[in-house]
């Protein structure tokens, strides 16, 4: 068995995909940066977007690895952000949701040998970024899942925001076919982790949900997606 154990102080990429988000993906940016974890790295693809996106996310300098591509659909954004990659753990961060200061530091913690995934609660904020009182997700399932994913073809967890995953435990699964995941391919390494491994979660929020009217299209689409699937 390939030994597991995370080194003194892993290398944490948070993986940032953009497509026509040119009013959150700064501030998504910037709470990434701002990480008290020292071993971070941030990674920005923008996924062909014709708003003024590309402009924020260059203002960033040399503070991200910055890349531009065709749109290609979240499955191909996935792609060049993990291959541009060099963390012992990953995060595929929305680029309208928040992470908090000491998230990634908190994450940390719980990075233990037998640890796959570390899932944490995200509050929910408006399009302004100000808290509406809520959490998700309901139910954070942790420990051995692989019973519940049997059953029911998944298990509670938090969006993909929420997720912080080994990066050998993805990797066999990547690059994703970008045809069958142009939606949804925070699905992979979600189930992929719970799958093969133990899931460890943060109870208590330690990012920003972003609930605005084109978020709330995006779902309604991404469930029509799988409905119909």
């Amino acid at each position: 068995m390939a030994d597991v154990t995370p080194p003194a102080r892993p290398l944490v990429s948070i993986l940032i995909c953009s497509y026509n988000y040119e009013r959150f993906v700064g501030q998504t940016i910037a709470s990434a940066l701002a990480q008290t974890w020292p071993g971070t790295e941030v990674i920005v693809v923008d996924d062909g977007s014709s708003d003024g996106s590309w402009g924020v996310i260059e203002s960033f300098g040399d503070k991200v690895h910055a890349i531009r591509q065709p749109n290609g659909g979240q499955g191909a954004a996935y792609n060049t952000c993990f291959a541009a990659s060099r963390g012992d753990w990953v995060i595929f961060l929305d680029c309208d949701d928040l992470l908090d200061t000491d998230c990634v530091a908190r994450c940390v913690e719980e990075m233990h040998d037998d640890v796959h995934k570390v899932a944490f609660r995200m509050r929910v904020v408006d399009a302004q970024g100000n808290p509406t009182g809520n959490t998700i997700p309901y139910t954070l399932h942790a420990g051995d899942v692989r019973e519940t994913l049997r059953r029911f073809g998944h298990y509670g967890g938090p969006p993909g925001s929420g997720n912080f995953y080994r990066r050998s435990t993805a990797a066999p699964y990547f690059p994703l076919d970008q045809k069958v995941w142009a939606m949804c391919a925070d699905t992979v390494p979600f189930v992929v982790a719970g799958a093969v491994g133990r899931v460890a979660a943060v109870d208590e929020p330690l990012g920003g949900y972003r609930i605005h009217r084109k978020a709330n299209q995006a779902l309604v689409a991404r469930i029509s997606a799988i409905a119909s699937s």
